[in-house]
């Protein structure tokens, strides 16, 4: 049976109205690190004068925050749906516990495509060697989209080679709905992002990132209902 994405987009919109507490303070949390990492600068044109105190540390410190809480949303949406929801961090101990391995899944997820952009900006004039790794890479990104939703959501927890074993098994023949998500949840919101950034550069710097938790927070229902019934297919 086909995925309806419309009654999927509808279903994900209704989630939100019905969870409104959970929803405005998924959008807060998320909204606190949007606004961290927009004070952010990366000098990339002058990458070999970074100071790695400055930049690259409280980047790296926020993307940790954004992958904890990343994790913590899937598990409340998980418990809300089992109706065994409690409160938004009831969830943390579980997140600990599995926070090693969400960070040794993003790094295998996006190693080919980091090890292929590391060699067209060190040889920009050969990016010959550089193209295998960044196919790769966006294949890896592909195959990997639902990984933290596999770690997280399936029980008994999967070790890290038994979860990328599961992903590829999950996505083996099933890639177009895979991809039509991927252009829902990440392509579609980063296009009315530079939208709505165009529009509201000259009133108010906070009104982007306000949309951007918002979508961030409703890629994540999205996602996470598509799994529900994906790994059915």
């Amino acid at each position: 049976m086909p995925i309806n994405f419309l009654q999927l987009l509808q279903d994900s919109w209704n989630f939100m109205r019905n969870q409104r507490q959970f929803s405005a303070f998924a959008i807060g949390m998320t909204l606190i690190i949007q606004f961290a990492m927009s004070n952010i600068t990366f000098p990339i044109s002058d990458i070999t004068n970074i100071d790695l105190s400055g930049v690259v540390l409280p980047s790296i410190l926020i993307g940790l925050a954004n992958t904890f809480l990343s994790a913590l949303i899937i598990l409340n949406i998980s418990a809300i749906n089992n109706g065994s929801f409690k409160h938004f961090f009831s969830h943390t101990s579980t997140v600990l516990s599995a926070f090693l391995g969400l960070i040794a899944l993003s790094i295998i997820g996006v190693l080919p495509l980091s090890i292929g952009a590391v060699l067209v900006i060190s040889q920009p004039d050969n990016p010959v060697f550089a193209i295998p790794f960044m196919v790769l890479g966006f294949y890896f990104i592909v195959k990997f989209y639902l990984v933290f939703y596999v770690y997280l959501v399936e029980k008994p927890r999967k070790s890290i080679k038994d979860t990328v074993a599961f992903t590829f098994q999950l996505t083996k023949q099933k890639t177009l709905p895979l991809i039509l998500l991927i252009l829902l949840a990440s392509f579609v919101p980063s296009t009315l992002m530079s939208m709505i950034e165009k529009i509201t550069m000259d009133i108010s710097f906070i009104i982007p990132l306000v949309f951007a938790a918002f979508f961030n927070v409703f890629a994540t229902v999205l996602t996470f209902r598509f799994y529900q019934l994906y790994r059915k297919l």
